[in-house]
């Protein structure tokens, strides 16, 4: 969960780069991230629990094995992408690390794994990713019909053998909405349930990604939009930098007095074709007579030994462009 905060939020600077230069739309880079991260991150759950599971002498089922495996694996899915909405939504790495932080242990609390909540803040146990998978690992692993020793036995099992359902941890379970290894009840048996909402789970958390990015697309959409019609037609300033740093690289010049002088230049030329656009009587050799003196800048800010601005002045003077 920590490594996805600051890995998002770089992953959210990047996509909104390209956003910005409208190359992707929003859907198949959100869509694209997702099956990146699932294939990256499922197999270590399931290589973990046929591993460990052998070593701790509790391989009794492949069927249960592979169930708790696929627990393992939608839970790590689920705070990796709980770690991702957090990393997309924080302004910072660090503000994003306090939230996940707060967030992580708010959930291992309310999974009843540790203490029972008070009923007013019960329900923070069901947008739990922990509480689902703990559920869930559970009815895998236990049915009512287990048993362990125990001083005092039944005669059904033996002298010294008791069934689970009596034990107490699980009557602790039972009173923290956690219902396993109970006799005469389906529920205790079945995990449908606790799949289909770490699903759920993973979907809205990805849905969150994917709205965020998609409200970062419009945004500069319409910043695009905006600069592309500019004011009642007027040339944008906005793309004065833009243009400069054309001009320049055209030049070969990357100097940043150059990039003052041609600065300077591109703003004299939307003001004459700004002040072209607002007075349409005025003949159009009297606009390019004033074009003409307002782009020369004045011969004291441009310093004679540098021969590129030289050379930069006189080919935007001689343009046919300009």
């Amino acid at each position: 969960m920590y490594p996805s905060v600051g890995f998002s939020y770089q992953w959210s600077l990047l996509y909104q780069v390209d956003f910005k230069k409208q190359q992707f739309d929003v859907a198949p880079v959100v869509l694209g991230r997702l099956i990146v991260v699932i294939g990256l991150e499922s197999p270590w759950p399931l290589i973990y629990t046929f591993v460990c599971y052998p070593f701790a002498s509790v391989f009794g089922s492949i069927k249960i094995v592979t169930l708790v495996g696929l627990f393992l694996l939608l839970n790590n899915l689920c705070y990796i992408s709980l770690g991702s909405v957090l990393g997309v939504y924080s302004k910072r790495v660090p503000q994003g690390m306090i939230a996940s932080t707060i967030v992580s242990q708010i959930s291992l609390v309310a999974a009843g794994f540790f203490t029972k909540l008070p009923p007013a803040l019960d329900w923070i146990r069901y947008i739990s990713p922990f509480y689902w998978s703990f559920r869930g690992i559970l009815k895998s692993c236990f049915k009512w019909n287990d048993t362990l020793e125990c001083f005092k036995g039944s005669a059904e099992v033996g002298a010294t053998q008791c069934y689970l359902e009596y034990h107490a941890a699980i009557d602790q379970y039972k009173e923290r909405g956690i219902n396993v290894a109970t006799y005469n009840d389906p529920t205790s048996n079945t995990v449908y349930l606790e799949y289909i909402c770490l699903v759920l789970l993973l979907l809205c958390m990805n849905i969150l990604i994917f709205l965020k990015a998609w409200f970062v697309c419009r945004s500069f959409e319409r910043q695009s939009n905006r600069a592309s019609l500019g004011t009642e037609g007027r040339p944008s300033l906005s793309r004065v930098d833009s243009i400069s740093y054309v001009i320049l690289s055209r030049f070969g010049s990357d100097q940043d007095e150059d990039r003052n002088v041609a600065r300077r230049l591109i703003r004299s030329i939307s003001s004459n074709l700004s002040a072209r656009f607002n007075s349409v009587e005025e003949p159009a050799s009297a606009v390019g007579e004033n074009m003409s003196s307002e782009v020369t800048p004045p011969s004291d800010g441009i310093p004679k030994h540098n021969s590129m601005r030289q050379h930069v002045l006189q080919r935007l003077k001689s343009s046919n462009v300009f």
